[in-house]
């Protein structure tokens, strides 16, 4: 085995990655659906498109724009399964920014808002405790109602800018990669003779012929006959 395979990042760019960690977000599901025993309708509708599209996320990005609704809705109707929910919104999330399936600030307004909206729908659906009456803001303990949304918020900026530095980054590399290629690429080409076959040595193998001095003629020699 090389040891490049045995480096988390090697192991992430694997092809069998997604399917991997995709069931093991199915299988946590399942336990937390049995451990919970969660029989909410919602619920349980609402679990398939957060959980199955991940599959394909990386040949297909745009799924992202299916599970982070879901998880969404999900956590909205009833906030039960929120490890499960969580990982596969940051899943569905990364997959979108790393992706740059959407602009980054757009993703950033998109999932902050989604977030002060499930925080809003909570409140006005009474999953907190709050003796029914409605939070006013200013008023002893109005804040600690409204700290789910800033988590959500803040989950969702440190997703989208790990996925964009770890996109950029990757363009970094790429791009150096590249210009080593043509650097190297352009020095064979430059040492290539006429005889060179190598790729890209012919085009400098002609150019250096065409740019070569001629030789000096050798000057005529001088006979002398002694009678």
């Amino acid at each position: 085995m090389r040891p490049s395979t045995l480096r988390p990042t090697a192991w992430l760019r694997s092809p069998r990655y997604p399917y991997v960690s995709g069931a093991l977000l199915a299988a946590l599901a399942a336990v937390e659906v049995l451990q919970g025993r969660i029989t909410s309708a919602t619920v349980l509708a609402t679990l398939p498109p957060v959980v199955v599209p991940l599959l394909w996320r990386r040949r297909e990005p745009r799924t992202g724009l299916l599970v982070v609704p879901a998880a969404l809705l999900n956590t909205l109707f009833r906030p039960e399964m929120l490890l499960t929910v969580a990982v596969a919104g940051v899943m569905g999330l990364y997959a979108l920014a790393r992706h740059r399936v959407l602009h980054p600030a757009l993703l950033l307004g998109a999932g902050i808002a989604g977030s002060l909206l499930v925080n809003a729908g909570h409140v006005a659906m009474g999953v907190y405790d709050l003796g029914g009456k409605a939070p006013a803001l200013g008023a002893d303990g109005s804040l600690s109602y409204f700290t789910e949304s800033f988590v959500l918020a803040v989950g969702v900026v440190a997703t989208v800018g790990v996925a964009d530095a770890f996109r950029s980054r990757e363009e970094s590399r790429l791009a150096r990669e590249a210009a080593q290629r043509e650097l190297i690429g352009g020095d064979r080409g430059v040492r290539g003779g006429p005889g060179d076959t190598r790729p890209g040595a012919g085009r400098s193998g002609v150019r250096n012929r065409l740019t070569r001095r001629p030789p000096r003629p050798n000057p005529p020699r001088m006979c002398v006959t002694w009678r």
